[in-house]
Order: structure tokens, then sequence, then C-alpha cells
């Protein structure tokens, strides 16, 4: 069981990280995994989830992501947490209706719920934008179940960079409260925390 679950992340971490692009794992990533340009450190373990990889999608590592794991009882959730420069004359708005043309894209998803949310540290205003999807079982590829993913894009003015997860976990199985504990937890830098 613990393989195919292994697998299954393997493949859902892949399938939901957008177009392809260049991308290197960070071998022995550290604890924690700091990124460069902004201060934010990503641990090995934090609020029950594990770190499963660390990836550099570009040659300063800029452009980076942290994936994590939680299993319990029920289900598991993947998490693929994202920091990365924001694209020159893109929106927020539009940087978020791109990742959810990503996840529309694929047959029979469909959209539960859309809304603001809070930043990284859970304080101020809801200016973060999230979205809720159901994928059928099947969509992401051949054996994987139905699942509930989400999709978050904070865009922390003045900073350059942006903070966006997402969170695909098995169908009925209710992660929320717990995606929500993993990004509070993080150290996140001022500059991204609101």
């Amino acid at each position: 069981m613990r393989s195919f679950v292994w697998g299954w992340c393997v493949a859902l971490t892949l399938l939901v990280a957008g177009p392809a692009q260049a991308q290197r794992e960070v071998a022995n990533a550290p604890d924690p995994w700091v990124h460069a340009a902004t201060g934010a450190k990503l641990p090995v373990s934090v609020a029950g989830f594990q770190r499963t990889r660390v990836s550099e999608y570009s040659d300063d590592g800029r452009d980076a992501s942290a994936s994590y794991i939680l299993r319990r009882e029920g289900g598991f959730v993947s998490v693929t947490l994202y920091i990365y420069p924001a694209a020159a004359g893109l929106t927020c708005v539009q940087t978020f209706a791109d990742g959810q043309a990503q996840i529309v894209r694929r047959g029979g998803v469909r959209l539960i719920r859309e809304a603001r949310d809070l930043p990284p540290s859970g304080r101020g205003t809801p200016v973060a934008h999230y979205a809720r999807y159901a994928i059928p079982a099947g969509t992401m590829g051949e054996g994987i179940p139905a699942l509930t993913s989400d999709l978050y894009l904070h865009c922390p003015a003045g900073s350059g960079f942006l903070v966006k997860y997402r969170a695909s976990g098995t169908e009925g199985f209710e992660f929320g409260p717990d995606v929500t504990r993993l990004i509070r937890s993080i150290a996140w830098p001022a500059a991204l925390a609101d």
C-alpha cells in the first residue's frame, strides 16, 4: 500500500504542476530548505506533513516548489507549495485564471467553490485567490482515484513574488483545515506573509 501511495503522489505532483517546465529536484535538500530570494523556510516536517521533494524551475532557484504529503486514516493529501517571481504584465487575477485553466482543461473537472482567502500568515483581509475542484477518477491518469483539488494564489504587494499551492486529496477526505495549518506554520518572511 505504501508504494502505491508514494507512486500516486509522485504522479499527482507531476500532473498538477502545470505545463512542462525545466525542473530539477534539489538533492538532499536541507531542513529547512530556504528559498534564497525570499527567505521562506520550508521544513522537512511541519503541521503533520512530511516534505517529499524540493524542485527548482530556474537556474537561480527563484522559481521553486516544495511538495508535502499527509496520510491519515480515511485518505491522504499531497500539497505542492510554489514560490516564484510574478510574471511581467500579468495581474494576480490573470495568473489565477491561468492556474484554473490548467485544472479544468481535463474533461469532467467541476468547480465546487471559489472565494477569497487570507494571506499565508492568516492575518488581515482575504486577498488571496482560492478555488476547490472535484476531479473524477481517472482524469489525472489511469488508476488515480476521484480527487478534491484546491488552488490558492497569494500575490503580496511589492514583493515581486507569488505564493501558490495545489492541494489534492482523495475524494471525501476533508483536508482543508490540515492544509491551512500547514500554510500558517511556515516561517514566512514579512514580504510574503501578508
